[in-house]
């Protein structure tokens, strides 16, 4: 057993005086405990803290539990995407912004697989309150490096009081079956993530950005950083 990782990012490159871009990646297998093909594959084996991010066209990231088997001379690796595992359980947190009379509040619980809670705008003139996961990460696989941010939308509020519930991808376990050589953009596409990505945070800083909008001073944010989960470990 071990960890599959997974970066691409797109990356300018010059043809003479011609700058292009292209989108390059790279993969690597973390072998963590000896395994033989002889065993069978228990999927207890393979939960774990993992990490799926994506900022599309810009930066891929995945870093998953994992177990490479050899099926008719072709080395496939077995990774293991499970919400349930998460590392990181809060069970209230409270953020609020003001300005001039006019204010936001926002209560969040985070649980294995789920980010949910609610976000309250108190204004008497148009504006709207805003509440984010926003993802920091820096990455490095064989001299390919990469950061970037993420920002996934939780709620708005325009009218009083909104609730949410957020599902980290994927929202139910899947085996992901695939090869070194297969790009993550690639891989993310077969996990049904197309867009913004972030899920579930073995890797990277994470916070709660909550926005005020108001006309006259757009952007008043109050903003929490989540606890660092636990390192990653296998089962």
């Amino acid at each position: 057993a071990g960890r599959l990782k997974m970066l691409g990012a797109t990356v300018s490159h010059w043809r003479g005086t011609t700058r292009g871009v292209r989108y390059v990646h790279r993969s690597m297998f973390e072998a963590l405990s000896p395994w033989s093909e002889e065993e069978l594959v228990e999927l207890s084996k393979l939960r774990g803290g993992y990490t799926l991010f994506s900022d599309p066209g810009v930066v891929d990231y995945l870093s998953l539990p994992a177990l490479k088997v050899e099926v008719d001379s072709v080395e496939l690796v077995l990774a293991f995407v499970d919400p349930s595992a998460t590392q990181l359980q809060v069970d209230k947190l409270s953020l609020s912004v003001s300005l001039e009379g006019e204010g936001a509040e926002a209560e969040v619980k985070l649980r294995p697989g789920v980010i949910e809670g609610s976000a309250k705008r108190r204004v008497s003139r148009a504006g709207r309150a805003r509440l984010a996961l926003l993802g920091e990460l820096e990455a490095s696989i064989e001299g390919l490096k990469a950061s970037t941010e993420v920002s996934v939308k939780l709620a708005e509020a325009i009218d009083a009081c909104t609730g949410f519930r957020y599902e980290l991808p994927s929202a139910e376990p899947t085996l992901l079956i695939t090869e070194e050589s297969v790009a993550p953009s690639h891989v993310m596409k077969s996990l049904a993530l197309t867009g913004p990505t972030i899920s579930w945070m073995s890797e990277g800083k994470y916070r709660l950005p909550l926005t005020l909008d108001l006309p006259s001073k757009p952007g008043v944010k109050h903003e929490v950083e989540l606890p660092q989960p636990s390192p990653c470990r296998m089962a």
